[in-house]
């Protein structure tokens, strides 16, 4: 049991880590509510062969590294300091002791009730910040389904709403590559009504392009590529969740809780299948053969999705595409020396804020604060002219 809880603890961190850099495990599905059903923090779920929660789970979407065993995995090269490591909530630990609880399963388990107490509290902090949520917008209400496991909740939420961000929350989690299979509520959302929801917005069709992508329909991927290219906008498609529990997450004054509140919302925002731009990549390829004629609508979308990102990843992909489509520097938003400088100035700042002890707590708090406010891209940007010169 101690070598379990050590690697799940350590495994916590390892979540943060893994949220900062853009990894997007998938999980299982969830259940749905009745009117005025309780809350309750979502519960990770028995693990299938490939990693991921088996069907029948509880938890819609729980971070793969949370688990014992994907921490444990990882702990083989983990390098333990020499004077060891404070646990925010928990206390410090040695590094013998560290080493003495991964190697004897008949450790003293006092860490252990450490550990349950310290998730109880943040699973209630979790709590907390969903049922402020669940008094608020739309989408904050579909955030707050969502924080707690409840995929049908948020489908039943989000199906009348006009908001468009309640609609991709719900729509971005129903995917069976997270739910594990079907969901009832699932089967009211489409791409379809979420594209006219808001119809500057280029992300519903790209989710239609990879539809069409994965049907191998070349004329319809043709039409929509056309859609695309021909949007002016480019909603959020990551970091959804923390961009709503950025509005509540410092009313928890308790940094041990707060943080691994956190610390799961950043592994639950990290397990959503998010709608990027590989469709259009691909779609866009110079070896497909319907380059040629695809390829105007293509430089046409490189340039739009470039100058709309908000997220890293995603204006790094647009502005690769628009390069190799021979779009001029001109007329790109940001330039590859731009953008690489801001993802090494995001990673320098993410590798300073993580760790365990509270005062990385806070740190990540505030970090995931001003990304959910700010955007990924506008924050790495702001990074960069903070950067001392070199």
């Amino acid at each position: 049991m101690a070598r379990r809880w050590v690697a799940g603890l350590l495994g916590l961190g390892l979540v943060g880590v893994l949220g900062w850099q853009g990894l997007r495990p998938a999980s299982g599905p969830g259940e749905s509510v009745q009117p005025g059903k309780q809350l309750a923090p979502a519960v990770a779920a028995p693990s299938a062969p490939d990693g991921r929660p088996g069907p029948g789970s509880r938890a819609a979407i729980a971070p793969a590294a949370a688990s014992a065993s994907a921490a444990a995995a990882g702990l083989a090269g983990l390098h333990i300091p020499p004077e060891g490591l404070e646990i925010c909530g928990i206390g410090r630990m040695s590094a013998e002791e560290i080493r003495r609880l991964l190697q004897d399963p008949d450790a003293d388990s006092r860490w252990e009730r450490k550990q349950a107490a310290l998730i109880q509290r943040g699973d209630a902090a979790l709590a907390r910040m969903a049922l402020r949520l669940s008094s608020g917008s739309d989408r904050q209400q579909v955030a707050a389904r969502l924080l707690m496991g409840d995929v049908d909740g948020a489908a039943l939420l989000a199906a009348p709403s006009a908001d468009p961000v309640a609609y991709q929350l719900a729509l971005t989690a129903c995917s069976p590559w997270i739910s594990g299979g079907p969901v009832a509520r699932c089967s009211q959302l489409s791409a379809q009504r979420w594209a006219q929801l808001d119809p500057a917005d280029a992300r519903p069709w790209i989710h239609m392009l990879d539809a069409a992508r994965q049907r191998g329909d070349p004329a319809e991927i043709d039409t929509l590529m056309a859609e695309v290219a021909a949007r002016t906008k480019l909603s959020r498609g990551a970091w959804l969740l923390v961009s709503e529990v950025a509005s509540v997450i410092e009313t928890e004054t308790d940094d041990a809780a707060r943080g691994h509140a956190n610390v799961k919302v950043i592994g639950l925002d990290a397990a959503m299948v998010h709608i990027g731009l590989l469709s259009v990549m691909k779609a866009c390829d110079s070896a497909d053969p319907a380059h040629a004629r695809r390829a105007p609508h293509c430089r046409a979308a490189a340039t739009q999705l470039l100058a709309a990102s908000s997220d890293l990843l995603e204006a790094l992909q647009a502005q690769k595409l628009a390069d190799r489509l021979g779009v001029p520097k001109s007329a790109q938003a940001h330039d590859a020396a731009t953008l690489k400088a801001a993802g090494e100035a995001l990673n320098e700042r993410t590798s300073a804020v993580v760790g365990l002890d509270c005062a990385s707590m806070v740190s990540w708090t505030r970090f995931s604060r001003e990304r959910g406010e700010m955007g990924e891209l506008a924050q790495a940007l702001s990074l960069v002219e903070r950067r001392p010169p070199r």
